[in-house]
């Protein structure tokens, strides 16, 4: 799990590096990561016995930091 927030952060960065990014800008990707950092400890903290609903808990994760990301235009969403 550590290697999916460490790659996606990693694809953040990369993102913020080949564009201009305004400081506001910055700012709400940097929130969005951080929403979704916490979003995904809360799934592996709750002790999920069962993998499928692990996998339902990181999906809405992932559906959320999209959304967030959205508020900066279409070409931020992974």
């Amino acid at each position: 799990m550590k290697k999916l927030i460490t790659t996606a952060l990693a694809s953040l960065l990369a993102a913020c590096s080949s564009q201009n990014l305004t400081e506001e800008q910055k700012e709400v990707l940097n929130s969005c990561a951080q929403q979704n950092f916490r979003c995904e400890s809360s799934c592996e903290n709750t002790n999920m016995r069962d993998n499928m609903a692990n996998g339902v808990c990181m999906n809405q994760c992932i559906d959320q930091h999209n959304a967030c990301k959205a508020q900066l235009g279409s070409e931020f969403i992974n």
